[in-house]
């Protein structure tokens, strides 16, 4: 999964660059932070695939098999509160 690019300051070349543990610390639990609500972002779309996936008819195998989709029990979902 690509990452977004993350926009820093310009800072002066004649100041040096000082940062300190709580700065490290605040970078590692928003990096962990993103990841999490990545990870649970595709966790939840899943949830919800499976709910409104189509059913595929006795005997019918492999990706592209033909099915109903539910476009009404796909509204219904979308208008659930989480």
């Amino acid at each position: 999964m690509p990452t977004a690019s993350v926009s820093l300051p310009v800072l002066p070349a004649s100041r040096p660059l000082r940062l300190t543990p709580t700065d490290v610390s605040q970078f590692v639990r928003l990096e962990r932070c993103e990841r999490f609500l990545h990870f649970r972002l595709a966790e939840r779309c899943f949830e919800l695939y499976e709910r409104f996936r189509p059913a595929i008819p006795e005997g019918v195998k492999g990706w592209g098999a033909k099915g109903e989709l539910d476009l009404g029990l796909i509204k219904a979902l979308a208008r659930e509160k989480t």
